[in-house]
């Protein structure tokens, strides 16, 4: 079922939350090493909570991974713990690879996709929004989220799986929506897809506000945009380049972020 701001269904109360994943689901961009990261799934897992205060919550979600990591990694431990509810996002990692291979990243996704709906739980995922409009340098990418895209609905509605489609949204590639790295969400891009998941579920106090576009502001000249992209390219783009000729990932030695179920404590933030 794809979905993006159409009306709300009727509410199902979910007590056992799992969220697969990358580094979008741990919560990179939003937090730091610091203080931890709070991130969609946290955050998505407080709508919850406000519905209905019982709810436990795992993260399993490890930065860095692919696809097929995802799916070797996570599928079992989050089957152990018997979800009801259980969001599955991952892919990019895979986008940005110069291997990259839709069909076989999109079984991986089918496949849990289909493992943690049979278990009875409703799983909900995203499509990805058009990377040339976050990153100009990443045009010749856009053929692969496209491809990815139509693999992962085709997938989802085999299953009955809940799509948010970001693609088609203008806010979704809003530069304020994400982190100065291009590669997570900022803050506010975070809470606005777990906003749209508490939405699909139709949770009280949920509505269709997190698809609005942001309000207009004043574009940039084009020798600032020039200066963005070579200090774009310098701190995040030629790094990543270079731990991938290393054969290293951001992932290397970590471990889930959430293993077990777990009451959630509502943040004070926003």
């Amino acid at each position: 079922m794809t979905y993006s701001a159409t009306p709300q269904r009727a509410a199902r109360t979910f007590t056992r939350y799992v969220a697969l994943g990358d580094s979008q689901t741990e919560g990179l961009g939003d937090g730091d090493e610091i203080r931890g990261y709070r991130g969609l799934a946290d955050r998505f897992a407080e709508h919850l909570a406000t519905a209905a205060p019982d709810v436990h919550y795992a993260n399993l979600s490890v930065r860095g991974r692919l696809a097929a990591q995802v799916h070797a990694e996570q599928l079992a431990p989050a089957l152990r713990l018997r979800p009801d509810l259980a969001t599955v996002i991952a892919g990019m990692n895979d986008l940005i690879r110069p291997a990259f291979d839709a069909d076989a990243v999109a079984a991986s996704l089918e496949e849990m996709f289909a493992a943690l709906t049979a278990s009875g739980a409703h799983v909900l995922t995203v499509t990805f929004p058009d990377i040339a409009k976050i990153a100009p340098l990443a045009r010749p990418l856009l053929p692969r989220v496209l491809a990815l895209n139509e693999r992962v609905r085709e997938a989802a509605a085999r299953h009955g799986v809940t799509v948010i489609d970001t693609f088609p949204l203008a806010f979704a590639t809003d530069a304020r929506m994400w982190s100065v790295d291009r590669l997570h969400a900022s803050p506010l891009g975070h809470a606005r897809i777990a906003a749209a998941f508490a939405h699909a579920l139709g949770l009280p106090g949920s509505d269709d506000t997190w698809s609005a576009p942001l309000a207009p502001i004043a574009p940039r000249g084009r020798l600032r945009n020039a200066g963005t992209e070579f200090r774009w390219v310098a701190g995040f783009a030629g790094p990543w380049i270079y731990r991938r000729m290393q054969g290293r990932s951001s992932g290397d030695g970590r471990s889930a972020k959430r293993p077990d179920l777990a009451p959630v404590l509502l943040s004070r933030e926003t």
